[in-house]
């Protein structure tokens, strides 16, 4: 009920400050399983809960990645590794995540990320281009010092 509320609450236009609309909700003595949600006139696309599920299911479809990806759901599932550390600092890992599209509003289109497996603290840079250069300078400022 208190989700339902939320919503209706977060759906509600209000033009002036002190302006309170009020509410009337009606309850079931029965459960409801689906409601139809009308279009609203105001917007410009409509909201159908009837045709979600096949609308959904034709979007994916079309969606190219969607496609790619497709058969990784259908992967048995694998045994965890378990990576343990004595101490802080220890054992760090470190990736790349990039090329990041659209590129950052600095010019940026990549993150390097190195975790520490005992803390699992974060460190975390953005730059232009990786480099074996940029590489050594990120473990040296955000790691070692």
């Amino acid at each position: 009920m208190a989700d339902a509320l939320a919503t209706l609450a977060s759906m509600i236009m209000v033009k002036y400050w002190k302006e309170v609309p009020n509410l009337f909700v009606m309850r079931l003595d029965r459960p409801a399983h689906m409601f139809v949600v009308e279009e609203i006139k105001e917007r410009s696309h409509g909201y159908y809960s009837l045709t979600m599920e096949s609308d959904c299911c034709k979007f994916v479809k079309k969606f190219h990645k969607c496609q790619v990806y497709a058969k990784t759901i259908h992967v048995p599932p694998t045994l965890l590794n378990v990576i343990s550390s004595p101490c802080p600092f220890f054992m760090w890992g470190i990736d790349m995540i990039g090329m990041i599209e659209p590129k950052a509003s600095n010019g940026h289109r990549f993150i390097l990320v190195a975790i520490d497996y005992f803390t699992k603290w974060v460190e975390a840079a953005s730059y232009a281009n990786v480099t074996k250069k940029v590489v050594v300078r990120f473990i040296k400022n955000q790691i070692i010092c």
